[in-house]
């Protein structure tokens, strides 16, 4: 999972983000609890989404509000995340970008009079172009519209169109009244539909009472309701579904073009699922806030914007205040319902990310880095002598290593042209004290008697030009004056080295706090130890100035990994790197700043250690310069950013409870008369600004995406692979077999659970809170691999591999490439290059094109159901012993057969598997294993059997790793031996395909 800092940041002078101390996390400038922290960007810079995920919520404000003359940009976007780690654990956050720019403020692009939108809320819009020429369609179906009962028809209300209803009190038994705007731009007002059905009430229009809307669901009468315009189908080519009147605004997916023919997500504002030709459209306005969504809270089921890592979220907007009238910033919050403690741990049961991923060094505060390293030097080590004083005083001569001679075992040893190379490098360095490398040579000195049976070498080792030179004393190397030539050590000598010359009693410099790095980024010293490293340090520490205050000097030196203060940990284990909850009751707003307050039974624990770190002067008093101070110091900031804060949000406060407690805070240092205005400044504030009693979050386990993004995958019909295709014999009856009408995906639609999505409120508006900029850095230290495979490459092997590539077959293997990268990403490379090619290779034998097909699709429906029906059904099955495997797979009613038959790119198959896929993906496929058939949902599942073995019992890297690749027997993952060679041949042109980055 990808993630992104929300506005631009230099790591190395960012003070965790902090360049506001107007808003500072977790305590704000007035010594009240703040949530997020304040980012003070240009009016153009961009704040942008952290990670991928969903808007639940959002409100674009078309100008500030007024708080007693001072404006204040209210407009938010809050985003709702799912984290999982490579081992499966999960933390669902929410990220909240509040006091966004307004509409009105927002510049426009140059030379244009278009809005330079966040880019969440672009959509490619287009219009149908004035020279478009189709004519209405006879072939619209749909209800019969009339201006009283029982007259002739004056239109046809397409099926599926959604009207408003007009509510005046004479409307007819048995009909409802709206209003109807034909494609050609006729309006009928207040005329009216029937709806009468006593055993279906619901047969020819659905009325949503709360809404106000009238969707028409009637789909069979038959008329004129349009002129000259652009035909809406139901596919590419397809059935007619309406003509749209010059004009008509639309909205299409890019990403989904087929050939000429645009898939089309809206129509005026309603949405579709279509398509239209593209030569008859025209790009227009890029916005999509509609103006009467102004300053109103979206949220629940209006709200279905996918949001990706780095997508522009909006721009600072404006928060004036006295003194500061030009002031604007952004508040960014990150926070979860979820206690985060077991997360933090980075262990859940056997869900252990920890143990194999100790990538990161810590080196705790305090320590002593060295001004030199130990070097062990041998006996008849040559070494060359660069500088040498005979002063006495000079107690430091500078060498390096010119010779090792050492008493190797032969076998650890290769022979090639004449010379020895090291054959295992890890024994060999022991010897050597870690200056060898695999192209290393080593030259023969002379044979030595065999040891315990094995053959034993004389070998010697010569250093280049640039072999280290370091400074020991001299008489360390027991070297008393400069030698003419090279110097033969007499003895063994464990030495201290420098890389400078030493001035006499320079003390060592220690950390002030904790030390974090990456091991592969640690420089190495000399080390020629046996097993022993020495890392070079450099960096600025935190030390107290006369004053007491925090300042940063800059140190450098030495340690030993054998140090008992160097720690190997994990990116994953949070808590190493100082993360800590705070989940206390007291949920106070606003902080005493006497030091009694720390003595009173509710003073929260995080203002304790915060008062420790900031209270500089130690009179138990905080200051407004302190706190300004810590504020701006990058050492302060980084232990109070690895806070994490049970706190009530400032975004749903009950003003009650907040004026008693700025009343008892305000006590009599202001007059009766500032206390009131102050108060009402408050309440005008607080209530503007609420937004969590008008926020629907969707219930976890039905919905971590939205809805049409499930939908539309559905739409597009993953069970049918076309009319066109040119397949024939035993495949030519599928096409027709599988097709769905839209009157048959009509009837799925209200079988999958996304349709009616269970929302709620937040529970009580506390949340845990991150500190943003921590909490991203965090998670990209756990980001150990990004996965991205080359299209441009890839399709121009393909077509050289396989066949001509066509739009069709991109758009499928978009679908599949995207699951795959995602997998691997998250899971931290799962999957090689090799892996992927038979992955691919699997998918083309089972599909043929690329799409989720349903087991034997070859075939009709009638043989199909009496196949599955024989295999897998534990009543229907054609012996004991597939009625047996049916139940031990968890198929235990009659019907199961046929429901839980193969589904998707390898088509997974029985209860059991489908349950594992609910439990994994948090899809109901148990209830709705059509769902399996979605082609997103689909490669997920098919990743996952592969990489876990849940289809067979075998998994992929059992056949296919770093050390080997059987893509013969590889197809025992999904299916024994059945096709084994024609699926090994494919991976092996795949392999050719594929670039992975």
């Amino acid at each position: 999972m990808k993630f992104e800092f929300p506005i631009n940041i230099r790591l190395k002078e960012k003070n965790f983000g902090q360049n506001n101390t107007v808003g500072s996390y977790p305590i704000g400038s007035q010594f009240n609890w703040h949530g997020g922290f304040h980012v003070n960007e240009g009016s153009q810079a961009p704040i942008k989404a952290i990670t991928d995920g969903v808007v639940v919520a959002y409100r674009m404000s078309k100008q500030p509000i007024d708080v007693d003359g001072m404006k204040v940009s209210n407009g938010f976007v809050l985003l709702q995340h799912k984290y999982e780690s490579p081992e499966g654990r999960v933390l669902r956050f929410f990220s909240l970008y509040h006091h966004l720019m307004t509409y009105d403020e927002m510049p426009t692009f140059p030379d244009s009079d278009e809005k330079r939108l966040p880019s969440i809320f672009k959509k490619e819009c287009y219009q149908v172009t004035q020279e478009s020429n189709d004519k209405d369609a006879s072939a619209v179906r749909g209800l019969n519209l009339r201006s009283r009962p029982k007259e002739s028809p004056v239109a046809v209300v397409p099926f599926g169109t959604v009207l408003d209803l007009v509510n005046t009190g004479d409307t007819p038994d048995n009909y409802v009244k709206v209003n109807y705007t034909s494609p050609n731009g006729t309006v009928y007002n207040e005329h009216l539909l029937w709806k009468y059905d006593e055993k279906n009430p619901e047969r020819y229009v659905k009325v949503d009472e709360e809404s106000q809307k009238v969707t028409v669901t009637y789909n069979k009468d038959n008329g004129s309701n349009g002129d000259l315009g652009l035909r809406l189908r139901s596919k590419p080519n397809g059935s007619i579904i309406r003509v749209l009147a010059r004009g008509t605004k639309l909205e299409i997916d890019p990403s989904q073009q087929t050939g000429n023919w645009a898939k089309v997500i809206s129509v005026n504002g309603e949405k579709s699922t279509s398509y239209v030709y593209v030569n008859n459209i025209k790009k227009s306005n890029s916005s999509s806030i509609d103006e009467k969504h102004f300053d109103q809270i979206i949220t629940g089921e209006e709200c279905d914007i996918v949001c990706k890592a780095g997508d522009v979220i909006g721009y600072t907007g404006q928060y004036q205040f006295k003194g500061h009238e030009n002031h604007r910033t952004c508040h960014i919050e990150v926070f979860t319902e979820e206690d985060p403690t077991e997360f933090l741990k980075g262990v859940c049961g056997d869900k252990d990310d920890v143990k194999n991923s100790k990538k990161y060094i810590k080196i705790k505060e305090g320590v002593e880095l060295k001004k030199g390293t130990s070097c062990v030097l041998k006996k008849d080590d040559e070494v060359t002598v660069h500088e040498f004083s005979n002063i006495d005083s000079e107690q430091y001569c500078q060498i390096s290593l010119h010779k090792q001679v050492r008493d190797v075992y032969r076998s650890d040893l290769t022979y090639q042209k004449n010379v020895y190379r090291p054959k295992d490098l890890q024994a060999l360095n022991k010897i050597f004290s870690a200056t060898l490398k695999a192209d290393s040579t080593l030259n023969l000195v002379k044979k030595l008697p065999n040891q315990e049976g094995k053959k034993r070498r004389r070998v010697s080792f010569t250093f280049g030009s640039d072999s280290t030179k370091f400074w020991v004393r001299k008489t360390d190397i027991a070297l008393t004056s400069k030698p003419s030539d090279k110097y033969i050590l007499q003895d063994n000598f464990n030495v201290f080295a420098h890389t400078n010359k030493p001035i006499e009693e320079v003390k060592n410099d220690s950390l002030g706090h904790d030390y974090f790095i990456k091991e592969s980024e640690l420089k190495d010293s000399i080390h020629y130890m046996d097993d022993e490293k020495w890392f070079k340090i450099e960096t600025g520490t935190a030390v107290r100035n006369e004053h007491n205050l925090l300042v940063s000097k800059k140190i450098e030196g030495f340690i030993s990994s054998k140090d008992a203060s160097v720690e190997r940990i994990s990116s994953y284990d949070w808590e190493s790197f100082g993360f800590k909850v705070y989940n206390e009751e007291p949920d106070k707003f606003l902080y005493k700043q006497e030091a009694k307050l720390l003595e009173e039974q509710d003073c929260p624990k995080f203002l304790k250690d915060i008062w420790n770190l900031i209270d500089t002067n130690g009179d138990n008093e905080l200051s407004s310069q302190e706190l300004r101070y810590a504020q701006r110091n990058g050492y302060i900031q980084e232990k109070l950013s690895k806070m994490v804060c049970y706190h009530q949000s400032e975004w749903g406060v009950d003003y009650g409870s907040l004026e008693s407690e700025v009343k008892s805070f305000l006590g009599d240092k202001v007059t009766e008369e500032e206390k009131e205005s102050i108060l009402s400044s408050l309440k005008t504030k607080v209530e503007a600004l609420d937004i969590c009693s008008s926020i629907k979050i969707p219930v976890v386990g039905l919905k971590d995406s939205p809805v049409d993004v499930y939908l539309d995958s559905l739409i597009e019909k993953p069970f049918r692979l076309g009319e066109t295709s040119k397949d024939e014999g035993r495949y030519s009856m599928f096409w027709q077999d599988l097709i769905f009408s839209q009157k048959e995906f009509t009837e799925k639609r209200s079988q999958v659970p996304f349709i009616d999505v269970s929302w709620r409120k937040f529970k009580d508006n506390r949340f845990y809170y991150f500190h943003p900029i921590a909490f991203v850095e965090q998670m990209k230290r756990c980001s150990l691999y990004v996965c991205f495979i080359d299209r441009v490459y890839f399709y121009e092997e393909y077509s050289t591999e396989f066949e001509k590539i066509t739009d069709d077959l991109k758009d499928s293997f978009e679908i599949i490439f995207e699951g795959i990268e995602k997998y691997i990403t998250q899971k931290g490379q799962p999957f090689t290059k090799k892996q992927i090619a038979y992955i691919l290779a699997t998918i083309k034998h089972e599909t043929k094109v690329y799409k989720p097909v349903i087991e034997s699709y070859w075939s009709s429906e009638e043989v199909r159901k009496k196949y599955y029906e024989e295999m897998y059904d534990p009543v229907l099955g054609k012996s004991k012993s597939r009625r047996s495997t049916a139940l031990k797979y968890g198929n235990t009613k009659k019907g199961d057969g046929v429901k839980y038959a193969g589904k998707g790119y390898v088509q997974i198959t029985w209860k059991n598997n489908y349950k594992k896929a609910k439990d994994k993906f948090e899809i109901n496929f148990v209830d709705n294993p059509e769902l399996a058939l979605v082609p997103k949902n689909a490669i997920d599942i098919t990743l996952y059997g592969f990489d876990i073995g849940m289809f067979t019992g075998k998994s992929i890297h059992d056949y296919i790793s770093d050390a080997k690749c059987d893509y013969l027997n590889a197809r025992r993952v999904i299916n024994g031996q059945d096709q084994a060679g024609k699926i090994k041949e494919y991976a092996s042109k795949f392999e050719k395909c594929l670039i992975v980055k």
